[in-house]
């Protein structure tokens, strides 16, 4: 027996998926083994296509307590992606304005001190350009002064 319904692979999973359940709830129908197409199988098949499960296209069918609680569990979890968005995006908004003021009140209050500090390190630049200047006209002097030194040696060797 064919059946030409467009739904036909829904009701048949239907009914495969209620046999499951039955069989893990009574485990002495587990013993039966699922046919594709059975006698009871097409029967079965036969009542959802006259009478089809109410769906929620239809405002005055009757909603199982499944159904609700599956369609609540969608709208929650709607409802939490909004308001975890809405909530990052009230937290940015947030940080970033305290993000200005920070930067205000950290300008306000470190500009004189940056600005000794420059004056600080241009003064300690200076002083190290001097002290390296230093350094090289003390080496140059003792140079000189050993040069002088072998000199006044050889002079004295040479006169005694």
């Amino acid at each position: 027996m064919r059946f030409f319904c467009k739904q036909w692979p829904v009701h048949h999973r239907l009914i495969c998926e209620k046999r499951q359940r039955k069989a893990i709830q009574h485990p002495d129908l587990s013993t039966k083994t699922h046919r594709s197409c059975d006698s009871l199988h097409v029967t079965e098949i036969m009542a959802l296509l006259t009478h089809p499960q109410p769906s929620f296209n239809n405002a005055n069918a009757p909603v199982t307590k499944a159904e609700l609680k599956a369609e609540f569990g969608k709208f929650e979890e709607r409802l939490d992606k909004k308001l975890d968005k809405l909530l990052s995006e009230q937290a940015n908004v947030i940080l970033e304005a305290v993000g200005e003021t920070m930067e205000k009140k950290l300008d306000e209050k470190f500009d004189p001190v940056i600005t000794k500090l420059d004056g600080i390190l241009k003064g300690v630049e200076a002083l190290q350009q001097e002290n390296t200047v230093g350094a090289e006209q003390l080496r140059r002097h003792e140079d000189q002064l050993q040069k002088h030194e072998a000199r006044i040696a050889k002079l004295e060797t040479a006169s005694a």
